[in-house]
């Protein structure tokens, strides 16, 4: 073992092999101020970040990594989704729109309106439905991808703020994190299918298209529980104790292993899909606030976040869960992309205003 320090009192230790390869910062790409989101269109390796106090998108070329447009979109741009089918980007801003970007000219050719406070864009590619979670309003806001016209508003719980789709049932789960319940919409109707009670403040989401498994991540009394949904019931079939806090989740639909990152615990539980038990508790430094799979290689890459000194970037192994890359990023890191294509992770620096771009 290697204990790599990838900031001041913070060490990871690095299981090391003959086949490690080093994860590698090639670039700092200088975006907008206050960047919020990040998302990756890896059939055009552009990358965009939604920049909150200069009201606009950055748009870095994946190949030259660095800014090739900037646009400029409504008041407060927060989140954004794109449809790599379309070339279309959706941003939601805090001034109740949603403003619609065609990714080859980079120019906006929409703006609609939403609910109070849209949180974030769901993105049914197939379909060409766009849904946005309004937390201020309590409701879901349905565009048209091919009309650019918002052509429903559906009443949810209270305070929905992030969602996921399982395209493959055309099912659309969305968070209500003051009522603690999950709304299901069903994606041909547009109709409420269900409203599912989990624990408090659920936080996080992911879907299992392969097993139809909805895990959503909770946290009560400083304890932090997996509800394990069934897609073809809509009723919660287990829980997962996994510890503390957990702002993000990911699975990894070939070997049906769920990753929740604890931010507060300083770790990431893996939990078996099948078993839908935890197998492993895997250290990786403190602050942990972001988890993403690159499936393709069964690698786990983890954000950590830190806004007084530098945030990192940890890579573990998918088959062993042992921890074997760390690199250090940007001040206030609080999400990433991976693009399983070129290994590339693109990580977004809130308080540096920047983006890193790592080789792994």
């Amino acid at each position: 073992m290697l204990a790599i320090s990838t900031k001041p009192g913070n060490s990871v230790k690095i299981a090391e092999t003959k086949e490690t390869i080093p994860l590698a910062v090639t670039a700092t790409v200088p975006v907008g101020d206050n960047p919020t989101d990040i998302a990756l269109n890896g059939a055009t390796n552009r990358i965009y970040t939604t920049n909150n106090d200069d009201n606009t998108v950055s748009v870095i070329g994946g190949r030259l990594r660095k800014v090739i447009a900037t646009v400029k979109v409504g008041k407060g741009p927060v989140a954004i989704g794109l449809n790599p089918l379309t070339n279309r980007g959706y941003v939601a801003n805090l001034d109740g729109t949603v403003s619609v970007f065609n990714g080859a000219t980079n120019r906006v050719i929409a703006t609609l309106k939403a609910g109070g406070l849209p949180g974030d864009v769901i993105i049914h590619a197939r379909a060409n439905r766009i849904y946005v979670p309004n937390q201020g309003s309590d409701s879901v806001t349905v565009i048209n991808g091919q009309t650019n016209k918002a052509i429903k508003t559906i009443k949810v719980g209270d305070a929905p703020s992030v969602g996921a789709v399982n395209p493959h049932t055309g099912r659309i789960y969305v968070l209500n994190q003051q009522s603690s319940s999950v709304t299901v919409i069903n994606g041909r109707t547009l109709a409420v299918a269900a409203t599912i009670p989990v624990g408090s403040t659920p936080l996080a989401i992911a879907v299992n298209r392969v097993t139809n498994q909805v895990y959503v991540t909770t946290f009560n009394n400083n304890n932090g529980v997996v509800f394990v949904i069934d897609g073809a019931t809509d009723a919660v079939i287990d829980t997962v104790l996994i510890g503390g806090e957990n702002d993000s989740i990911a699975v990894n639909e070939k070997t049906g292993r769920v990753y929740a990152a604890n931010q507060s615990g300083d770790n990431v539980t893996v939990l078996d899909g099948e078993a839908m038990a935890a197998i492993a508790s895997v250290e990786v430094g403190a602050g942990p606030i972001y988890t993403m799979v690159d499936e393709a290689r069964n690698m786990v890459y983890v954000v950590l976040f830190r806004a007084d000194s530098g945030g990192s970037l940890v890579r573990i192994d998918g088959k062993s869960n042992k921890v074997e890359g760390a690199v250090a990023v940007g001040r206030g890191a609080i999400k990433a992309v991976v693009h399983p294509l070129g290994h590339r992770i693109y990580v977004l620096n809130q308080e540096d205003n920047t983006v890193t771009a790592v080789k792994s």
